[in-house]
């Protein structure tokens, strides 16, 4: 009962030679290196949080909007993050259009004798 099954081309393993579930030869004997990527990302998104909670309660002052039809009274973080969202979602469409008019341009010009 000293060996480990599911070793190179599915031989028993030592106990001795496992660690943590796999075989000492996959990382050496050691324990995997720290992935740095994943915590920079971590960090960044902490720094972004940070600064969106302190964006939203510096800017919490009413202010008036001009709708077409209606005008309407809102927290200016309110007013800023809808301007933001109105903004991603117009420039990401207008990218689209513009790749597949790139993307068709591109079949027509690619089928031509």
């Amino acid at each position: 009962m000293n060996d480990v099954p599911a070793g190179k081309d599915g031989a028993p393993v030592q106990r001795n030679e496992v660690v943590e579930g796999k075989p000492a030869g996959t990382y050496g004997g050691e324990a995997p290196p720290a992935d740095w990527r994943q915590w920079a990302r971590i960090t960044v998104w902490v720094i972004v949080a940070a600064g969106a909670a302190v964006f939203i309660l510096t800017n919490r002052e009413q202010v008036t909007i001009n709708f077409v039809f209606f005008t309407q009274q809102v927290p200016l973080f309110v007013a800023l993050v809808l301007a933001l969202v109105l903004g991603i979602l117009l420039g990401g469409s207008a990218m689209f259009w513009w790749r597949r008019r790139a993307a068709k341009k591109a079949e027509r010009q690619a089928a031509r004798p």
